[in-house]
């Protein structure tokens, strides 16, 4: 009788003890299915979170396997948000620069395929996200930085700018204007204009004010 006691409690501890390879296994990430496994049922129900197991993103990371996509439906494991530099289009992600940019390439873009930022082919300038001419910005313009005109076309001058129409009696070489002979620039509300030299001058220089011949 003895003997049997011995023998049924030693079963009951070696059922009770878990081995050292099941130790291992509950004391690392995988406890809940080593567990299952041992037990030999289901041991994760419903209510388990698998959301944030490998890749700490707010997705199922089993469906949400699209490297452009950042953020997943976790029902359906349709891609929701894009990352950056592509847009969502049909449920799919798309890159930016397939956004059509005349004479230029969309590289930043919104969630709803809208370009925000373009970089622009060699002889256009960027200007509210789209790439344009120099003339298309500044009015008879040939040469320009995305703030003003540096050089306008032959028959017109830069203004603080900008092109802007020859005066008479000047020949302008789209940077600045020159006076005819028998003309001098002009001085105060007159400088962007040419005023006639005294009678029998053909050049002239101003002294104190005053138009004198040279």
């Amino acid at each position: 009788m003895f003997k049997l006691f011995c023998s049924l409690l030693f079963f009951y501890c070696a059922l009770a003890t878990p081995t050292r390879a099941e130790n291992t296994l509950l004391s690392n990430d995988g406890f809940v299915i080593a567990k299952a496994v041992k037990l030999g049922r289901k041991a994760v129900n419903q209510n388990t979170d698998w959301t944030n197991v490998n890749t700490g993103k707010n997705e199922l990371f089993k469906d949400c396997n699209d490297p452009k996509c950042s953020k997943c439906d976790n029902s359906t494991g349709i891609c929701m948000v894009c990352n950056s530099g592509y847009y969502l289009n049909n449920k799919l992600c798309q890159s930016c620069s397939n956004i059509k940019i005349n004479n230029g390439s969309c590289i930043q873009c919104s969630s709803d395929g809208s370009c925000q930022d373009v970089t622009c082919e060699q002889g256009y300038i960027k200007k509210d996200n789209s790439c344009k001419t120099c003339a298309q910005i500044y009015a008879g313009c040939t040469e320009c930085n995305a703030s003003q005109c540096t050089k306008c076309v032959i028959g017109k001058y830069l203004s603080y700018g900008r092109c802007t129409t020859c005066p008479e009696n000047a020949t302008c070489d789209g940077t600045n204007f020159k006076c005819n002979p028998y003309f001098i620039r002009g001085l105060g509300a007159a400088a962007t204009g040419c005023v006639r030299c005294p009678d029998n001058c053909i050049s002239c220089r101003y002294q104190f004010g005053e138009l004198m011949c040279q």
